[in-house]
């Protein structure tokens, strides 16, 4: 019965570091849709210079920032599971809100600065969670979240930029929060398996 038990509870442990896994792969893939492409549609749709474009990488910086020390207090707060859900939900309806206005700078542009922002406080919310996915080793949990993240990336990259080459900024924005609603649904399912 001891032997079983413990059976149990490594399938449970697994279970909940793939669940984990699938949730940072989908939240860097996110991103990422975003990342790879709103540069050129920035160029393309609203003829943003190199300049410009600056300035909206300085807006997005300064925008994560602020959601990363904003993290801190909530991720404390609400719990880590729920912290990095509301980032990713959050992430969804600003990715949805992008696709739906894409053609409006004014609308669009402030939505992917909160989409970046709020992918950054999913993230440093999340981080926690990866130390503690292999007991006793919080180095490899890390490593291995950051490893399926760069998995993530690489892999949304490719297709975010070949739908926004056929059809605009509207897919790769969709691609986006249909990736962060996996993210959400990760977390989600974590926070249930903790209570």
């Amino acid at each position: 019965q001891q032997e079983l038990n413990a059976c149990k509870e490594i399938l449970i442990k697994v279970s909940e570091v793939a669940v984990l896994v699938i949730g940072m792969f989908c939240l860097m893939a996110a991103s990422q849709a975003l990342f790879v492409t709103f540069g050129s549609w920035l160029e393309d749709a609203f003829g943003f210079t190199p300049t410009t474009l600056s300035v909206v990488a300085f807006a997005m910086g300064f925008a994560e920032l602020i959601s990363s020390i904003t993290s801190s207090r909530r991720s404390d707060l609400w719990g880590k599971e729920r912290s990095a859900a509301t980032g990713a939900v959050l992430m969804v309806l600003a990715g949805i809100g992008i696709a739906i206005w894409h053609s409006h700078a004014l609308i669009a542009l402030p939505l992917v600065i909160i989409a970046i922002a709020v992918f950054e406080f999913a993230l440093v919310s999340a981080i926690p969670l990866s130390t503690a996915a292999i007991p006793g080793s919080p180095a490899r949990g890390i490593a291995l979240m950051m490893g399926a993240g760069t998995l993530g990336r690489a892999a949304a990259s490719i297709p975010a930029t070949q739908l926004y080459e056929r059809y605009g900024m509207a897919w790769p924005a969709l691609l986006s929060a249909a990736l962060a609603t996996g993210t959400a649904m990760s977390m989600l399912a974590l926070l249930r398996a903790s209570r």
